[in-house]
């Protein structure tokens, strides 16, 4: 990515500088129903004694867990309409509104917390990251219980805990990467 003076700001791990991270988390100024949210999580970070590029990235981050916790209300009240009003099976519940809340989250992430624009490969880069997120959760879940003892409630409080750090990371550097989009010739 260059910037107006023609110099490239990508940075070779893909991570974003300064100039972009100064957007991360501003909405659109067409999205006024988000810049509320946004100015909340501003103001509240902004009194935070940390050098503006780490506040930055805060808020980044800040963003992206709003957005996994609405994805995780959107996904119990899909599940509840789907299983108990419209007679699913809970399993194909489970499916129908893991797609619903992936669609619903790289929408959001899109917009509200990376500031790029939506694309048929992007969506199909995140749902492979929310799959692998789902997996090492579930197993997780399963070596901390059934394997070292734990209760399943810790089990899953940790898993959640590490599917968060493991799908921001890779949203961060393959989901929404500058570098990637970039190589490819993509604006």
């Amino acid at each position: 990515m260059r910037n107006d003076q023609g110099q490239d700001t990508t940075r070779r791990d893909g991570s974003a500088t300064p100039e972009q991270e100064a957007r991360t988390c501003r909405a659109a100024s067409d999205a006024s129903s988000v810049d509320p949210v946004v100015r909340m999580l501003q103001r509240a970070i902004a009194v935070i004694p940390l050098p503006s590029s780490l506040k930055s990235a805060c808020l980044r981050v800040v963003c992206f867990a709003s957005v996994g916790a609405v994805g995780a209300l959107l996904k119990l009240a899909t599940m509840y309409l789907l299983t108990d009003l419209a007679g699913l099976h809970y399993l194909l519940s489970y499916v129908l509104s893991f797609v619903i809340v992936v669609t619903h989250n790289y929408l959001l992430n899109s917009r509200w917390t990376f500031q790029m624009s939506g694309s048929a490969q992007r969506l199909g880069r995140y749902a492979i990251v929310s799959m692998l997120s789902a997996l090492l959760k579930m197993a997780l879940v399963y070596v901390l219980t059934d394997v070292a003892g734990f209760w399943y409630l810790a089990s899953t409080a940790i898993s959640i805990l590490a599917g968060f750090v493991a799908s921001y990371a890779l949203s961060l550097r393959w989901v929404w990467s500058t570098r990637i989009e970039e190589s490819r010739g993509a604006p």
